[in-house]
């Protein structure tokens, strides 16, 4: 049976008809062409395969593009075509907000980045719970699955704004993010951090392994100043204060502060700066993904295996700068400065009390 050919339409000034078809593999694709009429000229702006509807997807796009005056009956979810559209909407009107603290806004700006970067440019008449739930596994594939969740909630939130200000007329496409529960993360002791640095330092002077040189020099900066690896991986020579001296974190997640740094650290620093020839604009090669990733993937794993030491990860070093401060009796003002983050954080999160620390305490309190 013949499929019934779709009609001539017109979105304002232009006009669209199917030119031939169907599709011999699927009888709802045919070859549309999207023509201006102006002047007593006619000029074709898209050709192409599709349904109906993605045929007025792309001539609303024509619309916008050409800077065309939309017509006042233009299918809402077309007013803004895309997920990126839609978050740049959303985000120019909650980054004015004066209730949203500056880490809150830190914190959104990068889950929404996570999001335009995978589904920017989905036009959203096509993101469907199966296009969601493809995304959903992607994601799943790079990211924790807490981060995940935290991407998707964020999704829902700006599509109910997008809903509340007439942008949207349905509801956010569904799916389960289930949150797994992450195995309690190793913390070094002091020795340990000390043998991976040796096993790292031997590792990434091999001719194997020169390219990532870079390695060992960002696992110094991390294991002697706690710094989380997304700001590391942002670092820039100008951040570098050789007179405290210190790093300079300009945007990570709780801000810009100043991260003071042992006078070993600025020496290999140096020496890296010398080795490298980049004097100038970002310290590393990597962006913050590639550098987490190769760092313990490709290093900080292999090294701990050849140090013979238990597998830990670059925030595992955040967990040990913390740790290390707190057992040496720093008041825990000056630990969560220098972290970046609350005391309550502090103490739930990152201090745990060791196996010898505990024994102490029972011999202390005098029980048995």
């Amino acid at each position: 049976m013949t499929a019934k050919r779709p009609p001539l339409f017109k979105v304002g000034p232009i006009r669209v008809r199917v030119v031939r078809g169907p599709h011999t593999q699927d009888s709802t694709r045919w070859y549309w062409r999207a023509e201006h009429y102006r002047d007593r000229v006619t000029r074709t702006l898209w050709t192409g395969w599709g349904t109906q509807q993605d045929a007025l997807d792309e001539v609303v796009r024509l619309i916008y593009r050409h800077g065309m005056e939309p017509p006042d009956d233009l299918p809402i979810d077309a007013r803004i075509m895309t997920v990126k559209e839609l978050c740049e909407v959303w985000w120019a009107e909650y980054s004015e907000r004066k209730d949203v603290t500056e880490k809150t806004l830190i914190a959104r700006d990068s889950t929404g980045k996570r999001i335009r970067d995978a589904l920017g440019d989905r036009a959203l008449s096509s993101l469907d719970d199966a296009a969601l739930a493809r995304w959903r596994d992607k994601q799943l594939n790079r990211y924790a699955s807490q981060t995940v969740r935290q991407s998707y909630e964020l999704l829902k939130q700006i599509w109910r704004w997008g809903v509340k200000r007439k942008l949207l007329h349905r509801d956010c496409p569904e799916v389960t993010v289930r949150v797994t529960r992450a195995r309690e993360r190793y913390i070094p002791s002091k020795a340990e951090v000390e043998a991976v640095r040796k096993a790292l330092d031997v590792r990434t002077k091999r001719h194997r392994y020169r390219r990532t040189r870079w390695a060992y020099y960002a696992y110094r900066v991390l294991a002697g100043t706690g710094m989380r690896v997304g700001a590391c991986a942002a670092l820039t020579w100008a951040d570098l204060d050789e007179t405290v001296p210190a790093l300079n974190v300009v945007r990570g997640k709780s801000g810009s502060r100043q991260v003071v740094m042992p006078a070993s650290l600025l020496t290999d620093l140096r020496a890296w700066r010398v080795e490298s020839g980049r004097v100038g604009g970002r310290i590393w090669p990597v962006s913050a993904v590639d550098m987490g990733r190769i760092l313990i993937v490709s290093h900080i794993a292999p090294s701990c295996a050849e140090a013979k030491v238990p597998r830990f990860t670059n925030h595992s070093l955040r967990n040990y700068v913390e740790q290390q401060m707190i057992v040496a009796g720093v008041p825990i003002d000056v630990v969560t400065v220098h972290m970046g983050h609350s005391p309550a954080v502090a103490l739930r999160h990152y201090l745990r009390p060791t196996t010898v620390a505990r024994r102490d305490a029972i011999q202390k309190a005098g029980l048995g």
